[in-house]
């Protein structure tokens, strides 16, 4: 499964198998958030990759579907 972190290293995009997409704020390594989530479908998301600007996801799965995500 994949990870992409933002280019401020503040949120961690985890892609999460049957469970899709989820978003963490990681900025305090004490106090780790869950931020957002985003369902798939039950297509088994494999990983995720993030725009430089950080404001598009890129998302795929074990289908070879590619779903882009305004961020």
């Amino acid at each position: 499964r994949g990870v992409s972190i933002s280019a401020d290293d503040n949120y961690a995009f985890v892609s999460c198998g049957a469970n899709g997409l989820q978003i963490f704020n990681i900025k305090n390594n004490d106090d780790l958030t869950f931020t957002a989530a985003l369902e798939n479908n039950n297509k088994f998301q494999t990983g995720v990759f993030l725009s430089a600007d950080g404001n598009t996801a890129y998302l795929t799965n074990r289908y070879g579907d590619l779903q882009i995500v305004d961020v």
